[in-house]
């Protein structure tokens, strides 16, 4: 009876808990993406993508790789920095690149010992131009392996990223 009376009592807490949990909203969760998500270009012409955070706090330092199809897109670097990590104070900003495999990276850093920035903004913009051998084809610029860092060097949490689909179409 006693066993009865305490998984009644359980199931009654379970029940009522229930009402009583705000789940976090995954839209207030940072997340990086590309923008636009989806372009139209023609073979033989140069086009842009820029890399955002939003929803992000206390942001400090921040890295990601692009990978692409180098046999449709051939990047066009350097990259260029934006405007968004430099608002909290002096950035160093790098990149590697690997043309055979298609692969971009880039890290972003304030500099010292001060707090990161919050918001939304754009943390990079990248180059690329579309060849005549992805025409008639649709590919993906893969945003991945983003790491992003507090001014504690902790991870935030985010959501999956978001790419960047190309679409080639022949000139006219």
């Amino acid at each position: 009876m006693k066993s009865r009376k305490i998984t009644v009592i359980v199931a009654l807490l379970l029940f009522v808990g229930l009402f009583y949990i705000n789940p976090v909203s995954t839209e207030e969760l940072p997340r990086m993406y590309l923008v636009p998500s989806e372009i139209t270009v023609e073979a033989g012409t140069s086009f842009t993508v820029e890399v955002w955070v939003e929803n992000i706090y206390d942001l400090y330092a921040c890295e990601f790789a692009i990978k692409y199809n180098p046999y449709y897109l051939t990047f066009l670097g350097p990259p260029i920095e934006g405007p968004f990590l430099k608002t909290g104070g002096d950035t160093y900003f790098a990149w590697t690149y690997n043309a055979q495999a298609g692969v971009i990276t880039v890290g972003a850093t304030l500099v010292g010992e001060i707090p990161g920035v919050e918001g939304t903004g754009k943390i990079a913009e990248l180059s690329f131009r579309a060849e005549v051998l992805g025409a008639g084809k649709t590919t993906l610029l893969d945003l991945y392996d983003e790491l992003k860092l507090d001014s504690n060097l902790q991870l935030i949490q985010e959501l999956p990223s978001g790419d960047c689909s190309v679409n080639i179409v022949w000139p006219p």
